[in-house]
């Protein structure tokens, strides 16, 4: 694809290449979910309490969340699943990470997957991409397309052909 084709995509699909406000946490999470037992429920908020009080005595949080966190998927990097807007995560999860200014430890929250303790790592303002920083993802996407283009015009031919559709 020439830079050319790529700008005018680019021009034309500016709201593609907006970045919406995201924050990066790291989080000590006990599940939770609905389907939960009740005294199950009950156990976790109690330890999810004792958890934010060694948190609020000096513990570490990176440590406390690799001994202790139920998110596999985060837990052994201390316990930060990476940046997140407000449209991948729970709602009562953003409002309280948007509640925390960078280094500050929430309070247990509850979420409907089950307790978080959230750290505010950083903040990304909200911004438009430029040019520059999506042209190689353009030129993939539109060269995917004119791929797909000729894929199904030789699907068509192919079958006018072999007889099996008629010319207009």
């Amino acid at each position: 694809m020439t830079d050319d084709d790529c700008r005018q995509f680019y021009g034309a699909h500016l709201e593609q290449f907006f970045l919406p406000e995201r924050r990066k946490v790291s989080h000590l999470f006990l599940a939770a979910p609905p389907e939960t037992p009740p005294d199950v429920v009950e156990t976790k908020r109690a330890a999810i309490e004792a958890l934010a009080v060694r948190l609020a005595s000096g513990e570490d949080f990176a440590a406390l969340a690799a001994q202790n966190s139920e998110d596999d998927a985060s837990k052994l990097g201390g316990g930060e699943p990476g940046y997140f807007s407000a449209k991948r995560m729970p709602p009562d999860f953003v409002e309280a990470a948007t509640r925390l200014r960078p280094g500050e430890i929430s309070k247990p929250v509850r979420t409907r997957l089950g307790f978080h303790i959230l750290k505010l790592i950083d903040v990304q303002v909200p911004r438009q991409q430029t040019f520059d920083e999506v042209r190689g993802d353009i030129a993939i996407a539109l060269a995917n397309q004119k791929r797909d283009m000729a894929i199904q015009k030789l699907i068509v031919d192919l079958r006018l052909d072999a007889g099996y559709l008629r010319p207009f």
